[in-house]
């Protein structure tokens, strides 16, 4: 006889049209949401931030920070929202970077830091207007190396006619150059013909920049219309200055420009050089907008690139030396292929333990959660990247839990002989409250990841965003959809293959449940003490482990990079041809270690790029694809420090094996050293350096801190001050003479380009010439520097670094072994710092970096975790109407830890932050077994009167089957990540690991060692007092009191 259900759940159960409907609409929506959502390689990891650039040419640092970036700090110590604000200034420039407070109106921001710059009047003259941006959120996709028998200027025209040429494509957006420094017109006039015709070099700057105009003159309205008059000098090449007018005497002989100067074409005196294998080139590094896909963009520029180089000039290459789009393919497949299997293995084993219908209908919950899921991702900002891709893997074996939960207990109703469609209703009501606490539990336990700060939480937000989505989807689907489809199928009259193997599978887990499970459980259960005490001992001695130190701790496992690089810092005053001499060293050193390697038929090293760019010198090997290269980026790393050793004359060598492997990359120690004096900052930053260089283990120590280059400050003396001279003019005409004097800035083309005044080169290059520098008198005369002015000699620092409002320098280092980092900090803190503080107690001490992250990062998973772990209780606590049961479930977490821990031993992994936010996210996981079995349990105490014991046992055998189902299905979905052998994929293996085996280990615990502690529980209470059935909670002792995870069919009957 059928049974008479109301309810959302039996209305559309009963409906079939409407569950069809919100099936299709989540499966085609889903389908048609994967087409237009983001998609990306890796989330945008930058952090809201709005930047001020300061451009002064020819400022030294310490000009530059206290008349630009004194000022600027002290009006931005009012603004609202600002974080931190980080200070680089370096000769001639500086760059404030405003972190913003998470949460904080970017906009908002932007604007009041503008509006504080703005009000800034003591900024020097010849300051250029400071430029307030907020941070981009473009990201770069591929890069292209130009080079060939071309000049530099050639070079630069080829690069800037390509860069035209690509950014015709609509899906082209940002090309930003590489290689070529700004373009410059050098008007040089030699100190003797400035004296023979009485000018200065700024007199004749004002007379270029006067005569190279272009004004309006008005207009004139005639009777034929209004006709606009211009007046047109401009000049935009070297040759079109010559014939300026510059001065006539009174028989109107006229000197020209051309008469005195030599007039060139060239570039600013900064190093900016890009080499390709050696040779000079120009790189061009295309971006893609926020709503770009790589593979947008890529195929768009190689699409392109077919056709510019079918018109470049002969021996002209044009090469593709990054490719983010490829990069997308690899990862998207790798994922894509673990996902597929895991849902072949969660298939395979549904229909091992179900009937392959009900496997079937079971296992399309998956589907229908991830597409459905994808509707929700956009209005989070969540995009399709490895990140998110991983995200679905991980909730690939947790969200089939709740059709599990749902098609089981239907099953089990069908096989008692209940109708079809009564058993899906009855069944799917029944398990309607335990399966919407089991869903919120997982949820609260994820949640703590989306909290996290800073870079952490951009990378890693999109885990729990995407696993949330799939839990919510599935609730849906587990209440609205499966009952439907199960409730339709047709009894069967025969048995086919698969049924036989269903069947002699269940025979033989019924015989493990009887003969080997219930054995064993019945000894732990006699002795409940000692279960517990073992129990408690193993996961202690677990424990022990990682609390000793001995696995290590870092933010990330040390991953495999797509490049091998090597950086150099220079002296700050060290010529380009050292730079270049370092540059070929490098390179050499580096073909030693790979040629034999390629010579013997194996690939290694794609291309050379070599980068010079101010005092730094880098070369990055870019390798071939990490599952096809003979020997890790690591290794390629190790052979080449040793190939290199010791480099004389330079600041520092560092090296980095994980480039373009992720967000690990970087200095794996960083101190930071924060002071006001700057002596005192380089020495104590020397100390540092050279106590940790003796540390075992570590290696590539640098100190930011940098030597600066010889400063000479000059002074009036009583002569200077007699002749009139004022010492702004003095300052302005030493600039002139030195740096130059700006004549005009104009746009040429695609290019901004300066016209400078200045002295020939050879009569600026050498530290004499600062002396006999020609001081133009009020009187008309001229006058050697040195004769009225005090020359003070002294050090200036090239480069000056501050964190909100102090100097700060920062020492950074490797560590041999990642996981051995914890250890090197833990010898700064108790040994070196007390060390060098009492030399230097002016000086703080502290890290940054990421130790700085992974500090941050652990609070917040720390305070963010007791808040998850008391959601968690509170959830639990309602439905059981109960303080202890709730506690007794949440036992089995910390044994959830140890699982992870074992996981970590067992496949060589150490402990990181990645790592950690499984074990936070498994809380919820491992929960859910534990509460099935308990609540059986209970109910088997009230409806037949059995003791804890007794109780306990039967709930043992009977939840064995849908605790090893859950267990089995999600360890099956992860495996693939846990056992993925693939260097892509290490970078989030880790929290598969602490998943898999966490939930593994916890499937122990839950059937052996928590029915020995609701025994122990039972009897604890009994010996306090307590008696009877309420020893665990009065509240399931009381008249008439139902579980709240099940339901009789009179009461299901009688629920709205």
């Amino acid at each position: 006889m059928s049974l008479r259900y109301k309810g959302p759940v039996a209305w559309m159960a009963k409906h079939g049209v409407a569950p069809n409907l919100l099936m299709a609409f989540l499966i085609i929506g889903g389908f048609l949401m994967a087409l237009v959502i983001r998609k990306e390689y890796f989330p945008n990891t930058e952090i809201d931030s709005v930047s001020v650039s300061v451009s002064y040419a020819g400022a030294t640092p310490s000009e530059m920070e206290q008349g630009v970036v004194l000022p600027i700090e002290n009006e931005l110590a009012d603004v609202d929202g600002i974080k931190e604000l980080t200070v680089r200034v370096t000769q001639g420039s500086a760059s404030l970077v405003a972190e913003l407070e998470n949460g904080s109106d970017r906009q908002q921001a932007y604007q009041d830091i503008q509006q504080a710059v703005n009000r800034i009047s003591t900024f020097p003259a010849e300051m250029e207007t400071p430029i307030v941006s907020m941070a981009g959120r473009n990201i770069d996709v591929i890069e292209l190396a130009i080079f060939g028998p071309l000049d530099k200027f050639g070079l630069k025209r080829l690069g800037e006619q390509i860069k035209d040429e690509l950014l015709l494509s609509s899906q082209v957006t940002k090309i930003e150059m590489r290689g070529t420094p700004d373009e410059e017109i050098h008007v040089e006039i030699a100190r003797q013909d400035l004296k023979r015709y009485g000018l200065t070099l700024s007199q004749v700057a004002d007379v270029i920049g006067d005569n190279a105009i272009e004004l309006s003159a008005g207009s004139v309205r005639t009777s034929a219309g209004e006709i606009l008059v211009t007046l047109d000098n401009r000049r935009y090449w070297a040759q079109e200055f010559l014939d300026i007018p510059l001065i006539s005497d009174d028989t109107g002989v006229i000197l020209r420009v051309g008469d005195v100067a030599t007039i060139r074409e060239g570039f600013s005196e900064s190093y900016d050089e890009v080499t390709y294998n050696g040779e000079t080139a120009v790189r061009l590094k295309i971006y893609r907008a926020e709503d770009q896909t790589p593979m947008t963009v890529v195929d768009a520029v190689l699409e392109r690139l077919d056709d510019i180089r079918a018109k470049m000039p002969q021996g002209i290459q044009i090469v593709v030396t990054d490719n983010d789009g490829d990069t997308y393919r690899q990862r998207v497949g790798l994922l894509m292929k673990n996902a597929v299997i895991g849902l072949i293995l969660v298939l395979v084993l549904l229909s091992l333990f179900l009937e392959y219908r009900l496997a079937f209908w079971v296992t399309m919950g998956i589907p229908t959660a991830f597409l459905g899921s994808l509707l929700l991702l956009p209005a989070m900002d969540v995009s399709i990247n490895m990140i998110s891709m991983f995200a679905f893997i991980i909730a690939l074996g947790i969200v089939v839990d709740d059709a599990i939960i749902a098609g089981e207990n239907i099953y089990e109703h069908m096989q008692k002989g209940m109708p079809f469609m009564d058993a899906a209703i009855f069944g799917a009501r029944e398990v309607a409250v335990p399966l919407a606490f089991a869903i919120l539990t997982n949820v609260v336990a994820f949640l703590p990841l989306l909290s996290m700060p800073g870079m952490m939480g951009k990378v890693f937000f999109a885990i729990p965003a995407v696993v949330v989505s799939c839990f919510m989807i599935s609730w849906l689907e587990a209440l609205f959809i499966l009952p439907t489809h199960l409730g339709k199928l047709k009894k069967r009259t025969s048995e086919n293959g698969l049924d036989r193997v269903q069947k002699r599978v269940d025979k033989a887990l019924n015989h493990f449940i009887q003969k080997r499970y219930l054995p064993v459980l019945d000894r732990g259960l006699k002795r409940p003490g000692i279960v517990i005490a073992v129990a408690v001992a193993f996961g202690v001695m677990v424990l022990a482990w990682p609390i000793s130190g001995r696995m290590g701790f870092s933010m990330f496992p040390r991953l495999e990079g797509e490049s091998a690089a090597a950086t150099v810092q220079l002296q700050a005053n060290a010529p380009i041809e050292q730079a270049r001499e370092v540059r070929a060293l490098l390179e050499k050193h580096l073909r030693e270690v790979t040629d034999p390697i390629e010579a013997a038929g194996t690939p290694l090293v794609i291309s050379l790029e070599g980068d010079i760019e101010g005092s730094q010198v880098e070369v990055e090997a870019r390798l071939v694809d990490t599952d096809v290269r003979p020997i890790s980026s690591n290794e390629v790393v190790r052979r080449w420090r040793e190939a290199i050793g010791e480099i004389p004359g330079i600041r520092s060598l560092t090296f980095d094996a994980e480039r373009g492997g992720g967000p690990s990359r970087g200095a794996g120690l960083t101190v930071e050293l924060r002071g006001t004096d700057n002596e005192l900052l380089r020495t104590a930053s020397e100390n540092l350096s050279e106590e940790l260089a003796q540390l075992a283990g570590v290696k590539d120590v640098a100190s930011s801190f940098t030597q600066g280059k010889p400063q000479w400050d000059v002074e009036l003396n009583a002569l200077g001050l007699s002749l009139g001279l004022d010492p702004a003019d003095v300052a302005a005409q030493v600039r002139a003479s030195l740096y130059g004097a700006r004549a005009l800035r104009q746009q040429r083309q695609r290019n901004e380009v300066t016209v400078l005044v200045r002295l020939p080169e050879a009569e600026r290059s050498y530290a004499a010439d600062i002396e006999q520098v020609q001081i133009l008198t009020p009187a008309g005369g001229y006058v050697p520097l040195v004769d009225v002015a005090i020359l003070h000699e002294g050090i200036a620092p090239s480069v000056i670094n501050r964190r909100d409002g102090r100097q700060v320098v920062q020492v950074t280092a490797e560590v041999d072994n990642r996981n051995m980092i914890p250890a090197v900090m833990s010898v700064l803190q108790q040994e070196i710092f007390p060390e060098v503080q009492a030399r230097y107690p002016s000086i703080e001490f502290g890290f940054r970096g990421r130790q700085a992250d992974t500090q941050e990062s652990m609070s917040n998973l720390q305070l963010m975790g007791f808040f998850a772990m008391l959601g968690i209780y509170v959830l639990l606590a309602i439905p059981f109407r109960s303080y202890a049961q709730p506690m007794l479930i949440m036992l089995v977490i910390p044994f959830g830890a140890v699982g992870a821990i074992l996981g970590h031993i067992l496949l060589g992994y150490g402990l990181s932050i990645v790592s950690i936010m499984g074990i936070v996210a498994l809380a919820g996981v491992v929960v859910n077994d534990s509460l099935i079995l308990v609540d059986y349990a209970n109910r088997r105490r009230v409806e037949s009167n059995l003791t804890a014991l007794e109780a306990v046992r039967e709930a043992g055998v009977r939840r064995f089957r849908p605790i090893l189902l859950t267990t089995l299905t999600t360890f099956g979905g992860l495996s693939p990540m846990v056992f993925e052998t693939s260097r892509q994929a290490q970078f989030i293996t880790p929290m598969a690991v602490s998943l898999g085996f966490g939930i593994l280990f916890t499937t122990f615990v839950c059937l052996l060692v928590l029915p020995s502690l609701y025994v122990l529980l039972d009897n604890l209470l009994r010996a306090l007092g307590f008696s009877g059935h309420a020893s665990l909670d009065d509240a399931q002792h009381e008249p008439g009191y139902q579980s709240p995870y099940a339901a009789s069919a009179e009461e299901a009957e009688s629920r709205g």
